[in-house]
Parts: C-alpha cells; sequence; structure tokens
C-alpha cells in the first residue's frame, strides 16, 4: 500500500536534540497558559456560583476521567512510534476513537443514577446526558494533528491547543455571569472540547474515513498499556483513599494541598516535557546510537530544570505555606518538605517510561510497575497506620526512590546506557543545587522571617532569585569549566537563543518601517 504524506516534514538544519528542547520549551509553555486561564476563570466562576454547582459538575467529570484513563489506548502514541504510518493506520485510530467516545457516552449515562444518588442530587443525570455527547462529539477529533508531534511542530500545538482552552474561558465566564447556574461550566467545557475538535480539521489537512482494517496493528502495540492505565489509576489514588482512611479527611486534605504546591516542577515541567520527548525518541528507535544519545539528552535535560526547582520548594516551605496558605496549615510545611523530593524522584523515574515505549518493551513495563506497586502500596498502608499522613508521605519519598532505581535498572542497560553515563551528565546539576542550597539556608539564616506580608514577600522573592541565580551561574561555570561538552546546558541554551530570535523576528514585523 502506498504511504500518504499527511504533513511534510520540514528540512532544517536544527538537531534533533534542539528539536525536542525546542518542542520542550512549547509544551511547558501550553502548560503554563492553561494553569493562568484556569486560575482566572476560577477566580471569576468562585464569586458568581456555589460549592453545590462546581460539585456536581466534578463528580461527573472525575466518572468520566476515570473512564477516559482506563479506555485510553494510546492510538496516538502507537502511530508517533511507527517510522512510516499509512493512511489506513490513521483512519483505523480516528474510528476506535469515534467508538471509544460513544462506549464512554453510554457507561457515563448508565453510571448517572448511581451517581445522583451517591449525592442525592436528581441534576447528576442531567448533567451525565450533557457530557456523554460531548464526550461523542469530542470523538470526532481529527487525527491527523498528531502530524504536530511526528514532525515536531509543537508551535502549532501549542496555538491549537491554547484556541480551545480560549474558547472555554470566553463561554463559561459570561454563561457564568448571565445564569448563575452550573450550566455555565457544562458550557465551558463543551466550548473548550468541541472547538477544539473542530479546530482541528482547521489547523489539519488530513480527512479521516472510518476504516478498522489496521486494528491489529494498532492494539499490537496499545495492548499492554490498558494495563498499565490501570495501574496508574491505583498508583495516583491509593495514597488518597488510605490516607484518608487511616487519618481522616483533614489529613487528605494537608497532603493534597501540599503535594500540589511541593509537585508543580514535576507536573508543569518535567511532564509536558516528555511528550516532545517520546516524539524524538520514536525517531530514533531504530538506531540504537541515537537512541542512547537522546535518552541521555533528555535525562539530562529533565534533572537540570526540575532539580533545582524541586529541592527549592522543600527548602522555601515554611514561607510558601506561611505566606500563602495561612497559619491553618502551618502543619503541611513538613509535608511540603518531603512532597518535592517525592515528586523529583517520581519524575526521574517516570522519565523512563518513553524508553521502555518506544522499544517495544510494554510487557516488562507493566511487569516492573506492578513490582513498585506491590512495594509503594503496603509502605503506605503500614506509614499511615503508624505514623498517619507524615509516615505516609514518608513511604512515598522512599518507595519513590526505589521506584527510579527499579524503573532504571530494568530499560537503561538495554539501550547501553551505565551509570557512569549518568553520572557524567548529572553531576553538574547536583553540583549547582549544593551551591544553591548553602546559599538559600545562608541566606535564610541571615534574614529571619518577618511578620508582615509584604516584608514575607520581598524575602521569599529576593531569596528564591537569589538561589535561581547562584544554581544557574554555578552550574554553567562547571560546564564550561569543563569545555562544554554536550548536554542539556547546550540543548537549551541554543532552544533559548533561537525562540529569541524567532520572538524577536516577529516584534520587528510589527514594528511599522
Amino acid at each position: 500500500m502506498i504511504e500518504v504524506p499527511l504533513i511534510p516534514s520540514v528540512v532544517t538544519k536544527i538537531s534533533l536534540g534542539q528539536q525536542i528542547a525546542k518542542g520542550a520549551i512549547f509544551m511547558v509553555a501550553l502548560r503554563v497558559a492553561f494553569r493562568f486561564l484556569g486560575l482566572l476563570s476560577s477566580l471569576i466562576l468562585l464569586r458568581l456560583l456555589v460549592p453545590a454547582d462546581f460539585g456536581i459538575v466534578g463528580l461527573v467529570m472525575a466518572a468520566l476521567s476515570i473512564l477516559e484513563v482506563l479506555s485510553d489506548l494510546s492510538f496516538q502514541a502507537g502511530i508517533i512510534r511507527m517510522p512510516k504510518p499509512r493512511r489506513v493506520h490513521y483512519d483505523t485510530a480516528w474510528t476506535l476513537g469515534i467508538l471509544r467516545g460513544v462506549a464512554m457516552a453510554i457507561l457515563v449515562v448508565a453510571l448517572s443514577p448511581l451517581l445522583a444518588k451517591m449525592v442525592d442530587d436528581p441534576r447528576v443525570v442531567h448533567l451525565s446526558f450533557a457530557l456523554a455527547g460531548i464526550s461523542v462529539l469530542q470523538g470526532f477529533e481529527n487525527i491527523g494533528v498528531v502530524d504536530f508531534q511526528r514532525h515536531f511542530e509543537f508551535d502549532r500545538y501549542f496555538r491549537y491547543q491554547v484556541f480551545g482552552k480560549l474558547a472555554g474561558v470566553c463561554v463559561c465566564v459570561p454563561a457564568a455571569f448571565l445564569s448563575h447556574s452550573y450550566w455555565a461550566l457544562i458550557a465551558g467545557i463543551a466550548a473548550t472540547r468541541l472547538s477544539t475538535a473542530a479546530a482541528s480539521f482547521v489547523v489539519s489537512d488530513y480527512r479521516p474515513r472510518l476504516s478498522l482494517a489496521a486494528w491489529r496493528d494498532l492494539f499490537n502495540f496499545s495492548k499492554w498499556l490498558l494495563v498499565s492505565n490501570v495501574q496508574w489509576m491505583i498508583d495516583a489514588n491509593i495514597m488518597t483513599f488510605m490516607t484518608g482512611y487511616v487519618a481522616g479527611a483533614s489529613s487528605i486534605g494537608l497532603y493534597q494541598v501540599a503535594n500540589q504546591v511541593a509537585s508543580l516542577p514535576a507536573s508543569e515541567v518535567a511532564a509536558p516535557i516528555r511528550q516532545p520527548m517520546y516524539a524524538g525518541l520514536s525517531r530514533a528507535a531504530d538506531d540504537m546510537a541515537e537512541l542512547r544519545r537522546q535518552t541521555l539528552d533528555g535525562l539530562f535535560m529533565t534533572l537540570a530544570l526540575v532539580t533545582p526547582m524541586s529541592i527549592g520548594i522543600s527548602l522555601m516551605a515554611s514561607p510558601i505555606v506561611d505566606l500563602f496558605f495561612g497559619w491553618k496549615w502551618i502543619a503541611a510545611i513538613p509535608l511540603v518538605h518531603l512532597c518535592a523530593l517525592y515528586a523529583l524522584f517520581d519524575s526521574v523515574g517516570h522519565f523512563t517510561h518513553n524508553v521502555y515505549i518506544v522499544t517495544h518493551r510494554q510487557r516488562r513495563f507493566v511487569g516492573v510497575f506492578t513490582v513498585a506497586l506491590a512495594v509503594r502500596i503496603p509502605a503506605i498502608v503500614l506509614g499511615a497506620m503508624f505514623y498517619g499522613v507524615y509516615g505516609a508521605v514518608v513511604a512515598l519519598v522512599a518507595t519513590s526512590i526505589f521506584n527510579m532505581v527499579l524503573w532504571s535498572v530494568n530499560i537503561f542497560p538495554q539501550v547501553g546506557i551505565s551509570f557512569r553515563d549518568i553520572a557524567l551528565g548529572t553531576w553538574r546539576t547536583l553540583f549547582g543545587v549544593l551551591v544553591m542550597a548553602a546559599a538559600v539556608i545562608w541566606l535564610s539564616d541571615l534574614w529571619p522571617e518577618p511578620s508582615g506580608i509584604p516584608a514575607g514577600l520581598l524575602r521569599c522573592t529576593v531569596i528564591c532569585v537569589t538561589g535561581a541565580a547562584v544554581h544557574v551561574a554555578s552550574q554553567l561555570t562547571a560546564w564550561r569549566l569543563c569545555g562544554e561538552p554536550p548536554g542539556a546546558e547546550r540543548h537549551i541554551l541554543k532552544s533559548a537563543r533561537l525562540i529569541a530570535v524567532r520572538l524577536g523576528l516577529a516584534a520587528s514585523k510589527r514594528v511599522p518601517a
């Protein structure tokens, strides 16, 4: 069968590593934009709607989200991994996406009476029907946009995704002003998802057709990912359920708030850059030397970005909680210390997951994940039983270190990566972090925490900026003294310069001559 090129790859002199780094920057920017728009709309909606409105919508959305995760077979990831996917693969993935949307809609509607009874609110049934319809229509999203990732066109992917989020905000907020009803939230969800689906046919020239001819090819790649999705659900929720069962609702609140703050580097930096890294590793999958190089580059870049931020949050836990959450959350300070370390080690372990997938070791991935859960779940249960939420979080930190090592030793040797390779590329980051930590601790002792909020904000800002500057200066100094070897520093600097040049050219075009 003749291959159908969807979006021609642009000939460029930029290396694969630079393409990955540039894509990572766009994906982080996308996550920041989503956070900003979500915060902006939330601050407005909190003034217009009541907690019950958020509660019933959140309940149905939670059920839909669980179904989405459990039914996600990652067909797009399969296409990205294929060196030369054909039209039949795209069409089959699109058709299966439609069928998945229909199946989820049926399940949400079937579960709606149970959800309504759970919260004693019949409105849940009507909301379930609305969200089921949205799920069906969203399934028609154009599969052609997957080529934005295959060809590293993450700037186009960025604009396409932000458009949908903007549409949701522009619909949801006016609807809340007009109706003061929970239907404003549904309108915003519909606008986001349906506008994104509609825009996919504008930004991509590909026109999918109904077909199931290549379902075997896609399922052969994705069948193990269905099992791993169940494992992800267990891993993501075991801490909340066990802590709540053993230590009560207040402990859940302390943990969730602490973890949300402490895991920001992992969730807003490490997680989004794994997407362009997966695309890069997929392109290099058939060249073991290139795969090894790209894996090391990605690992070094992840550590260079996430490690100083995570350690910085851990060191600044006390002023962060005191300034932004108030005295009621003072018990969360030690949890922020611990959760920052947990998120850091976990993000390093999660980095290896793409390597398992692109090397077709999904079965080994599921097996390693099973061992990781077999260690983590009992550790959390015992920690919560004897020491409450603090013991459970200590168990999380300990198992995150164990899991990081477990994930790594089961895949890195398969692509020719040794401990020496990792140590040579990460010692500069660790050196920079140690110097930064010394500077932050020294400055914190020198400048005691003031009682007023403005003075506290000034102190926190100065210490954070100083710590960041010290880290960057010390790591770049170590890099230059080593002769500027290939690594995260070079990719980040070159990508930043490239984006700065492009932004400068775009700005100059807007200025009249």
